[in-house]
């Protein structure tokens, strides 16, 4: 009886496991001023601290990260290689990533800052880096104006080099709602301003954090099959991680390449799931809408399957 006891334990403890993995993001500061308003900026620092910490709620929202301590995070900000080109990332960097446990690293840009206390506009850049491979996964561009006319938001994703399009638009007069909280020595009217600003960054970065960075669950086993093969799956992923009755998602496995002496990594779609009932913060059952019969005989196989969000609901 103890060993069978032990053995369900052991068991359970496995399982939840799968549902704990969180992606560790470190969010390079901006570089500080000896004072609090270099003469030769345009911004304070209470200013940048405020753009760092709007960045970073994004990712706390999201429930399926793990914060690097921004303390640890001092020593990235210093070097200045990583400004000289988007396309080549210091390796330096990329050890010191390593070394505080980062998965990817962003690097933040601030470029056309104005805040007059009635205009607030700016360009934001987001770099993403890859540590294990030390390069640049993507970069998003955010372009947000605050003025008479109410704010104007437009978002590039995409790499530097793709030459996305701008698309602006008007966001919803929720997100002008000024946010109260004191900023150090900034004058008030410059901080709603601000703030403002931030409330429109805020919703394209939720976006951002969606399609950069899916969640991603495995595929514990399957729940019910036919002769057609899985009918129902159990993925380790509930509501702690936000999903909802309906949500869609797909199954995919990961299939090791080497293309030109270059070790990759391509995502294969096996099927498309629906969430039909969560049952805990750590799991969900899965209804399997496609190609049903691969599923059962790579997971008898030991292929690991994933099954990632695809931001979609039922309709």
């Amino acid at each position: 009886m103890r060993k069978l006891l032990l053995f369900a334990m052991l068991q359970f403890a496995g399982l939840l496991c799968y549902s704990q993995t969180k992606t560790s993001v470190g969010i390079i500061p901006f570089e500080r001023s000896s004072n609090s308003r270099n003469r030769n900026e345009s911004i304070s620092n209470d200013e940048k601290t405020l753009i760092e910490d709007a960045i970073t709620d994004a990712f706390i929202k999201a429930k399926h990260f793990t914060l690097v301590d921004r303390s640890n995070l001092n020593a990235l900000d210093n070097e200045r290689e990583l400004q000289k080109s988007e396309a080549f990332i210091n390796g330096a960097t990329v050890e010191q990533g390593k070394s505080i446990g980062a998965d990817y690293l962003i690097r933040l840009g601030l470029q056309d800052y104005k805040n007059d206390g009635v205009v607030c506009k700016f360009k934001l850049t987001l770099n993403v880096i890859n540590v294990a491979t030390g390069e640049l996964r993507n970069t998003e561009i955010i372009d947000v104006h605050v003025g008479h006319q109410g704010t104007k938001v437009a978002a590039a994703f995409g790499t530097a080099a793709a030459g996305t399009m701008l698309s602006s638009r008007v966001p919803a007069a929720s997100m002008l709602a000024s946010n109260t909280s004191s900023a150090g020595s900034m004058v008030g009217s410059k901080q709603k301003a601000l703030q403002k600003a931030l409330n429109a960054v805020a919703d394209e970065m939720d976006d951002f954090v969606a399609k950069k960075f899916p969640l991603t669950f495995t595929i514990v086993e399957i729940q019910k099959q036919d002769s057609n093969g899985a009918v129902k799956i159990l993925i380790a992923g509930g509501m702690s991680s936000g999903l909802q009755r309906g949500d869609k998602l797909k199954a995919v496995y990961m299939k090791d390449m080497d293309v030109d002496g270059k070790k990759l990594t391509r995502t294969v779609f096996l099927a498309d799931l629906t969430v039909s009932k969560v049952e805990d913060d750590n799991f969900s059952i899965c209804l399997v809408n496609t190609v049903r019969n691969k599923i059962p005989a790579m997971l008898e196989n030991g292929t690991k399957l994933k099954a990632i969000q695809t931001n979609e609901n039922a309709d």
